[in-house]
């Protein structure tokens, strides 16, 4: 069967960390890749504004090793889910567990990097969730209103606009690699070296 066989998502219990900005934390060859730190130095901005944590999600086989660098960038809690079926990416498999862990956990943004695999799981999520999808976004920020503002390139990359999310809506949203955001490798920011794990799957 595909990865929908995979046991039950945990259900978290106490709200302390129930929200949050969550980050996709894609991997290749078995490293994190380097949009996902710039989505968490990013987060970690934001995450100062709202009042909320910081969050990973890391889906794959054998991917455990990861779970510490993501704590280093920013990440103050990290949801592992490993299960053989989700070794190689499938739309299916890594959206069926991302909706469930979504629908458990209720973070308030989640963040995709705007690579192949972000493009083409991001629309699929959203739409599974039924909410909104900010695409290829290159900066993000907070009105006075605290209201979430996302910046897009558009007329290919010739001006920028920018759009304006109801605070009471969740929504989804790339992170653009390609749109020359500064890696803040947090120096001032001293990461826990063992994030706090909750295990998606058991």
């Amino acid at each position: 069967g595909r990865a929908r066989a995979r046991g039950r998502v945990r259900q978290e219990t106490g709200s302390a960390m129930a929200s949050g900005i969550w980050v996709v934390a894609e991997h290749r060859d078995g490293a994190v890749r380097k949009v996902v730190f710039e989505m968490l130095s990013e987060a970690r901005r934001l995450a100062g504004s709202l009042g909320e944590p910081v969050a990973a999600v890391l889906l794959g086989e054998g991917v455990g090793g990861l779970v510490e660098p993501l704590g280093h960038y920013g990440a103050d809690r990290v949801y592992l889910g490993e299960h053989p079926l989700l070794g190689t990416y499938t739309t299916d498999g890594f959206a069926t567990v991302l909706c469930e862990a979504i629908r458990a956990h209720q973070p308030s943004l989640v963040m995709f990097g705007a690579t192949a695999q972000g493009k083409d799981l991001a629309p699929r999520v959203a739409a599974r969730l039924d909410v909104g999808l900010a695409a290829e976004c290159i900066a993000l920020g907070l009105g006075e209103d605290k209201q979430m503002r996302a910046v897009r390139p558009v007329f290919a990359g010739k001006t920028r606009a920018a759009s304006q999310f109801n605070e009471a809506d969740f929504f989804i949203h790339y992170l653009a690699q390609e749109a020359g955001l500064e890696v803040n490798l947090l120096e001032d920011f001293r990461g826990a070296a063992h994030p706090d794990k909750v295990n998606l799957i058991y």
